[in-house]
């Protein structure tokens, strides 16, 4: 299963398992960018890195860039990190740079016997001048 941000700004992302009676635990491996540190992660048709141009919080974003189609952004592979019947949340705050008005999504591929599956977050509308949370249960 993979995780993929298709965003042509900067992104920040964190995945959480909501347990009733139990802390949320983070499952993605490196779900953040504030240190700089963009290990674990991967694109489809895009490029990334770490900046210290536009941050959230901590020290760096995810700079994605390159893209060529609004399908292409982030990925981190979930594959045997996730456990059957325990919903996720997962949660991203994204913003453009140098645009407005572009719709950001987040999307979870499934691959099973039954072949390949997308769900989706809503798509709100992004600006470069703030951070827009986005979150996606599945």
């Amino acid at each position: 299963m993979k995780i993929k941000l298709p965003l042509a700004g900067f992104c920040l992302v964190l995945l959480f398992s909501e347990m009733s009676q139990v802390l949320a635990a983070n499952v993605v491996l490196n779900p953040g960018f504030e240190t700089g540190n963009t290990s674990s992660w991967s694109t489809w048709g895009s490029t990334i890195a770490a900046s210290t141009e536009q941050k959230r919080s901590g020290s760096y974003s995810c700079l994605n860039t390159s893209r060529s189609a609004e399908w292409q952004g982030s990925v981190q592979d979930l594959n045997g990190q996730l456990t059957l019947g325990v919903t996720y949340r997962i949660t991203a705050w994204l913003r453009l740079r140098h645009t407005t008005g572009i719709r950001g999504q987040l999307t979870i591929q499934r691959t099973d016997s039954s072949g390949v599956t997308y769900y989706g977050s809503d798509s709100p509308v992004l600006s470069d001048s703030a951070w827009t949370p986005v979150a996606l249960y599945y």
